[in-house]
């Protein structure tokens, strides 16, 4: 007697292997990324450009635990950092980039606040995205926030928030 196993059934056996066996969550996501790295390692070479972008980095990393963060993974010339809550990840954004303050090479953050797929070093979902595209829109010195980050994070003294639109 033979065993036939139907296309069907393979394809479903398939999808359960590779389907998600984690949950979602809602979190804060930092995109943190250093400016025009790129530039730098063209106008000093890769040796002195990775090391002057180790520095930065090492700056910010200083502040990701006081403020309740994690650092979620490194990406070259920039971190992915996750946090609890907006208010959390809006003032270790100041923090870092008032702790840059002079230094050669300029921060660009970007922070939204949502439900990831997810843990780990590979958090996923459209929250993720939308943080990684506000950091793309900085410009060094800057830290954008989604709007979501802004209404949940409440009334922050001393922190002045300007509309930029869309």
């Amino acid at each position: 007697m033979s065993s036939r196993v139907s296309r069907s059934s393979l394809l479903r056996r398939r999808e359960r292997a590779y389907a998600p066996r984690v949950s979602s969550q809602v979190v804060t996501i930092v995109f943190v990324d250093v400016e025009r790295s790129t530039e730098l390692f063209t106008s000093v070479g890769d040796t002195a450009g990775v090391a002057a972008v180790h520095i930065a980095l090492a700056a910010v990393r200083e502040r990701v635990e006081p403020y309740g963060g994690r650092e979620v993974k490194a990406l070259g010339d920039g971190l992915m950092i996750e946090f609890s809550g907006p208010r959390e990840a809006v003032m270790f954004a100041i923090a870092a980039q008032r702790g840059t303050v002079g230094a050669p090479l300029q921060l660009r953050i970007g922070i939204n606040t949502g439900e990831v797929i997810g843990s780990g070093a590979d958090p996923m979902g459209e929250a993720v995205n939308a943080a990684s595209r506000l950091a793309g829109k900085g410009a060094g010195g800057e830290v954008v926030v989604s709007d979501v980050v802004r209404q949940l994070g409440g009334s922050m003294p001393g922190v002045p928030f300007s509309d930029r639109g869309r």
